[in-house]
């Protein structure tokens, strides 16, 4: 694997663990904006961007919860273009499912507040889009853990032929010398 092949999966890696990092903050947030806020007041004459606008410079934990779901799109949007410089499809497939997951997380939050945060729907999509994104995440770990499939290691297992050749006494020593300086150029 090249220097700048591991650069590229160190970049994606750690925007991953940050997206996570920020996901676990914001399940959180969401959590307690939902057991403790305030019984919002829908009989205002406020339009639904209204109330959003109202709820979210009212109650600073809601603005945290929209900051960070944006933050968390950002990067969404980084690893899916990061994705493509691997050149790994299997890679590119799984951020492209993180980001689709990531905005019908998002688009169902906006309507979830919209909707004076009383649908139960939207809620539940927006979770489900929350536990596909945390599955893409590690999907996207796994792949990037192992072996990448353009690099499979093919000197290495030469080298151990060559070797396994040697232990034999299949080859001598000169032609086994030889052989790997061959494989090493």
């Amino acid at each position: 694997m090249t220097a700048v092949n591991r650069i590229k999966i160190k970049f994606i890696g750690w925007a991953l663990m940050f997206q996570v990092f920020l996901l676990v903050i914001q399940f959180i947030l969401g959590i307690l904006i939902n057991l403790f806020a305030p019984t919002m007041n829908t009989s205002l004459p406020l339009t639904p961007m209204g109330f959003m606008m109202m709820a979210a410079f009212s109650f600073p934990d809601i603005m945290a919860h929209m900051v960070i779901g944006i933050i968390i799109g950002i990067i969404s949007v980084i690893i899916v273009a990061s994705s493509f410089f691997t050149g790994r499809y299997s890679l590119i497939a799984l951020a492209f499912a993180n980001g689709l997951m990531t905005l019908i997380s998002g688009v169902t939050g906006i309507y979830f507040l919209l909707g004076y945060m009383q649908n139960n729907f939207l809620s539940l999509i927006m979770a489900i889009g929350f536990i596909g994104v945390i599955s893409t995440d590690f999907g996207m770990v796994h792949l990037l853990s192992g072996v990448p499939p353009n690099e499979t290691g093919l000197e290495n297992n030469y080298i151990n032929i060559l070797n396994n050749r040697y232990a034999k006494g299949e080859i001598s020593k000169e032609e086994y010398d030889k052989m790997k300086d061959e494989m090493e150029r």
